[in-house]
């Protein structure tokens, strides 16, 4: 469990501070080709019939058109306005896969992503804020045979907090409240935390986790906003999920 959270840590504050300092970055820079994501379309096709070993379910999802779709955890987002979509290369550099992998054997890099603890499968960036929503997805089985029916959703953001309060990652959360709530059709545990950055006082922001237990998995969404005027509110942002039924 520590080097999960850990690993979880150390990518949202990336994604935190990342999200701060790109506000230049112009959208054809950040957006994958046509080609491209046809490319990788057929890689993960291969990858599902060949890699299956860890998430023998799992598929990954598809970022097009202003819109996020999982089939695998049921969930769609509606980018709102301003907000792009990172490209699955940029993901993977945030997870220490380097484009390096990419560059030699793509199609070995998707196998390592397939067999990995913990995949993030969207990050959803504001460009004009640095407001930013990730999904991601975990399997229990990874931590034991019967992980599954010992893991929820309050024993994992328990988990959570402690990690919280213990690790030095220069950003002070407090927990504000904790709730069951529905976003895109499904029941998560939502914790929502007040962080304020420790070496820039004056920088703040809101950090909510939705976490839910399915099956042998735990898909979990975190939004990240506050970081100035123009942000949209937690319930704008939640308002754009909606259900997915997978084919």
């Amino acid at each position: 469990m520590k080097k999960l959270f850990a690993v979880l840590l150390a990518l949202v504050s990336v994604m935190s501070f990342s999200a701060c300092e790109d506000k230049d970055e112009k959208p054809s820079e950040i957006h994958s080709s046509a080609e491209e994501t046809v490319k990788n379309n057929e890689l993960e096709e291969a990858i599902k019939e060949n890699y299956s070993a860890s998430f023998e379910d799992f598929e990954f999802g598809v970022s097009e058109n202003g819109a996020y779709t999982s089939n695998f955890g049921g969930i769609k987002f509606n980018a709102p306005e301003n907000y792009i979509f990172s490209t699955r290369e940029e993901i993977l550099e945030m997870m220490n896969m380097g484009t390096e992998v990419l560059d030699d054997d793509m199609l070995d890099m998707y196998s390592l992503v397939a067999q990995q603890t913990t995949v993030y499968d969207m990050l959803a960036k504001d460009a004009v804020t640095g407001d930013n929503v990730i999904v991601l997805y975990e399997n229990l089985r990874a931590y034991g045979e019967n992980a599954p029916d010992v893991y929820t959703a309050e024993l994992y953001v328990d988990a959570m907090d402690t990690q919280f309060e213990t690790m030095n990652t220069g950003i002070i959360y407090t927990p504000v409240s904790r709730e069951n709530v529905t976003l895109a059709g499904k029941e998560f545990l939502k914790a929502e935390y007040s962080c304020q950055y420790e070496l820039m006082g004056d920088v703040s922001m809101t950090q909510i986790y939705y976490v839910r237990k399915d099956g042998d998995y735990i898909t979990g969404v975190i939004i990240s906003t506050g970081f100035n005027e123009k942000s949209l509110s937690a319930e704008e942002l939640e308002a754009c999920f909606e259900a997915v039924d997978a084919e």
